[in-house]
């Protein structure tokens, strides 16, 4: 199958001046993309579509998103910036990039997104580029502001289990909450939990540390 891309209205990386991680080099990031989707694993992903692709080789292409805080205050700025104004770090105060991911979501996975309102243009697009991840720390977590938005209904991977998937209706005695549909839930229960409290904890170790940068 033919890979066509088509960038999310919610990506603003292939822009010149943006807040974030930011593409230099449009044409090799999609070819590099491109050959990194042909070989990449699906059945990882924790909702079926949402694919979070590594781009290690890709490094030269993109800008850092974000920085190591200064305590100098010329070197940030405000822009207006999704949920308002915020102050954010000058561009040249970005760090080397150490990490790069794409979050690319197949056709069939963004037309189920919850932000996903029906009114863009998809084009013949296979896949839709929902976020570039380019950091100078060792890992890329959501901002906090993110992350909620996520929590709240945003984004299917952090949905929590929903008990109707596995015991359909609530059972007469107690007995029966030991059946392996109840087990099954509990499992999911821990499992779901054990991803929010992970991404939590990288959220506030690398946010503790690190400011998002903007042109």
């Amino acid at each position: 199958m033919e890979i066509k891309f088509c960038v999310s209205n919610i990506c603003t990386a292939f822009q010149s001046q943006t807040v974030g991680s930011k593409v230099l080099n449009t044409q090799v990031f999609l070819e590099d993309l491109r050959s990194a989707l042909q070989s990449y694993n699906p059945s990882k992903d924790r909702e079926p579509g949402q694919h979070f692709v590594l781009m290690p080789d890709s490094f030269h292409t993109v800008s850092a998103g974000d920085g190591l805080k200064s305590d100098n205050t010329e070197d940030y700025i405000v822009r207006t910036h999704r949920e308002g104004p915020k102050m954010f770090l000058k561009r040249h105060c970005a760090g080397s990039v150490k990490f790069l991911a794409c979050v690319v979501y197949t056709r069939e996975a963004y037309l189920k997104d919850p932000d996903y309102d029906g009114s863009e243009d998809l084009g013949d697009a296979t896949h839709i580029i929902v976020a570039v991840i380019a950091s100078s720390g060792p890992n890329a977590p959501v901002t906090p502001f993110r992350f909620v938005h996520n929590l709240a209904g945003g984004n299917l991977e952090y949905k929590q289990p929903p008990r109707k998937d596995f015991a359909p209706q609530i059972p007469s005695y107690w007995h029966n909450y030991l059946s392996p549909h109840w087990m099954d839930y509990a499992k999911a229960l821990e499992d779901w939990g054990e991803f929010i409290t992970k991404k939590a904890k990288e959220v506030v170790e690398h946010w503790n540390s690190y400011s998002v940068v903007a042109d």
